[in-house]
């Protein structure tokens, strides 16, 4: 493999693992803000049309370029920043789901 020379120590697999985790969290919540706020907070009485435009294609914008960010790392040999961050949007699902079983589950349908 060709990131054998930057992957020597677990803590820098660990360290990637965390940039991607959190970093996805970080930085996804800083432009959605920024979308937010072009959206809801410039002021100026724009129609609702145009809200929902900006609102729906900024949304399709970042899950395009988080795709795009996970493709990068891994051609770049930095997998696990793209597996942080796949596992950064996996887990809450996973979580999601074994909560509604255990629900379900115990409610007897």
């Amino acid at each position: 493999m060709d990131n054998q020379g930057y992957y020597t120590s677990v803590g820098r697999k660990i360290g990637d693992f965390c940039i991607g985790f959190f970093g996805f969290w970080i930085i996804n919540s800083a432009l959605f803000g920024i979308i937010n706020f072009l959206v809801f907070g410039t002021g100026v009485n724009i129609p609702s049309l145009v809200d929902d435009v900006i609102g729906i294609g900024g949304s399709i914008l970042i899950i395009m370029l988080d795709i795009l960010a996970i493709i990068y790392f891994f051609i770049k040999k930095r997998r696990f920043i793209s597996i942080g961050m796949i596992s950064s949007f996996a887990i809450p699902f996973l979580l999601v789901g074994a909560c509604f079983l255990i629900i379900m589950g115990f409610s007897k349908f």
